[in-house]
């Protein structure tokens, strides 16, 4: 157990995010799974990339409870050839 309480978060999903060859015209989504696994709640922030062709959702509180778990999904769709890395 942690002292004092705390919220620790852990990702499991696609951890090296990486999204392969994707044709312009086509689509592909990474989906991770963020889960407290601490012994308090844990505010948390999720800013997705940006850039051509990328977005993310999510479905995560600003608060995560103890145990809990929620989505975070990054879309690429590119519009044009090319090498593509996302801004953070």
């Amino acid at each position: 157990a942690l002292s004092p309480a705390a919220g620790v978060v852990a990702f499991s999903g696609s951890a090296d995010g990486n999204f392969g060859t994707v044709a312009r015209g086509n689509s592909k989504t990474l989906t991770y799974v963020v889960r407290n696994i601490g012994n308090a709640d844990d505010a948390i922030t999720i800013t997705g990339p940006s850039g051509s062709g990328w977005s993310a959702s999510t479905d995560c509180p600003d608060t995560l409870a103890v145990g809990a778990s929620c989505n975070v999904s990054v879309s690429f769709a590119p519009t044009a050839s090319g090498i593509s890395v996302p801004t953070p």
